[in-house]
């Protein structure tokens, strides 16, 4: 950069009245300000208050993360047992095997006189 003169080379007077010069601010602002030892436990304070808040929405963020993931699974089973409905020509008379594999989840005997059923949406019988 040249100087005002067009010179390459400029004047140590030249530089160092721009250095001094009230006009041009921020030169204070250089220097690393005191931080009084209240101010940094008000900081700490308030960073802490921060982290505490931060977690509390993480942990609500994955909350609600894990419950979208769970939705989505039971929408597409159900699109899945909507999709083998309509395949169907007829009005359902008699056992199909592929419908009940897409509607049924589980089956559990606990006894000859209990026993649960477990569709795919989670429900139970």
């Amino acid at each position: 950069m040249t100087s005002p003169g067009g010179k390459d080379n400029w004047q140590s007077g030249t530089i160092s009245n721009i250095l001094t010069n009230k006009k041009y601010k921020g030169a204070d602002k250089c220097k690393t300000p005191h931080i009084t030892k209240l101010e940094q436990e008000e900081y700490m304070k308030r960073y802490e208050g921060l982290v505490s808040r931060f977690e509390v929405a993480k942990a609500r963020f994955n909350e609600i993360s894990e419950h979208q993931q769970e939705i989505k699974v039971r929408r597409e089973k159900i699109e899945a047992f909507l999709c083998t409905l309509r395949e169907q020509d007829e009005l359902i008379t008699e056992f199909d095997e592929r419908l009940w594999h897409t509607l049924v989840d589980t089956v559990t005997v606990f006894s000859e006189s209990n026993i649960r059923f477990t569709f795919k949406d989670g429900s139970e019988f």
